[in-house]
């Protein structure tokens, strides 16, 4: 049917872009998804003729509002191809994936808009389709919703502050990861770690942290999950920074900086992050740190309003871990308050 090939050139138009580009780091990748979404049969959902058509143009939808941070409608959109597969029950029988995929998402965009109701209630579907579907689920399949459901509640619990739920996620997660390490999806395993590095973090366990970032930078190709491989290379740089390893962290800057430059573009925060630690390593005068941390916190507080350099403050809360050297205090209770 054209109609749904049409759809179909479309989504592979975007997801390619997504997954030779990464996250949006400068206007004129604004302007590069603007355009694919000016397509008229990106107009309205009224143009997509069939159930697949609607899940193409919703699926589309949903992902551009996810990149480009307009979280309301990114929900709306998920929350509209969820249903659509709900109410032709025959479309999830014929492509339970995309059944599987679309609860996901929308269980990460519940979270994002501290829906909390409907989290759970995504959660909870998601976890019920190897009982609801379980005559045409393959063991691959069954192995992907564990991994979506845990990942997406690992996620989701640091996103609302519940540090201590997260930690028991991250260690069921590692209880569980010998068995299915290796037969899992290579993107999504490289976000488990680095958010259970980032709950390890938040507790002030730098090692632990540390080790499972180690398993993203030397275990995984750099191509894959761009953001997250920068972000793991800069979240390890200020692990061993707390850990007082001066001397290699000295030595980390320059490679992480050489890393993060083949991109085609560093944030403004990068750059920043960068100076600041240069000068922090340099400075023999203890109350210079200070003073340096309240430079460097007022610094990404401006460059926070610029949405396409806020997407790089997603991963790591450096402002909160600024304002935990600042008043002396531990990342977590900061996170807290």
């Amino acid at each position: 049917m054209k109609n749904e090939s049409e759809y179909s050139q479309l989504s592979y138009l975007l997801f390619s872009k997504i997954f030779e580009a990464g996250a949006l780091r400068t206007k004129k990748d604004f302007e590069a998804y603007d355009k694919i979404v000016q397509h008229p049969l990106l107009q309205s959902e009224d143009r997509a003729i069939s159930i697949i058509s609607k899940c193409h143009f919703n699926n589309i939808m949903a992902k551009y509002y996810e990149i480009t941070e307009s979280t309301e409608n990114n929900l709306k959109a998920n929350q509209r191809l969820v249903e659509i597969q709900e109410q032709n029950p025959l479309q999830i029988k014929e492509n339970i994936r995309r059944y599987i995929s679309s609860l996901y998402n929308l269980t990460i965009a519940c979270g994002k808009r501290k829906d909390y109701n409907g989290f759970y209630e995504c959660l909870h579907k998601l976890r019920a389709i190897p009982k609801d579907y379980g005559k045409i689920l393959t063991k691959e399949l069954e192995e992907v919703i564990w991994l979506y459901s845990f990942s997406v509640e690992l996620y989701t619990n640091i996103q609302l502050n519940h540090f201590e739920e997260a930690k028991i996620v991250a260690n069921k997660i590692i209880d569980s990861l010998t068995h299915y390490k290796g037969r899992i999806n290579q993107i999504v395993y490289i976000e488990l770690y680095y958010y259970i590095a980032y709950t390890f973090f938040i507790f002030g366990e730098y090692k632990k942290s540390i080790k499972w970032l180690n398993e993203i930078i030397n275990n995984s190709p750099i191509n894959l999950h761009k953001e997250i491989q920068c972000n793991a290379r800069l979240l390890n740089l200020i692990s061993h920074y707390e850990l007082g390893n001066d001397e290699l962290v000295e030595y980390m800057v320059k490679s992480v900086y050489r890393f993060l430059a083949k991109m085609d573009h560093i944030y403004q925060f990068e750059q920043i992050m960068f100076d600041f630690i240069k000068l922090t390593l340099k400075s023999k005068n203890k109350t210079e740190p200070i003073e340096n941390f309240k430079l460097l916190k007022n610094q990404l507080e401006e460059i926070n309003q610029i949405s396409y350099e806020r997407r790089a403050l997603d991963y790591f809360d450096f402002i909160s871990w600024l304002e935990s050297k600042i008043s002396n205090r531990s990342f977590v209770d900061v996170k807290k308050k």
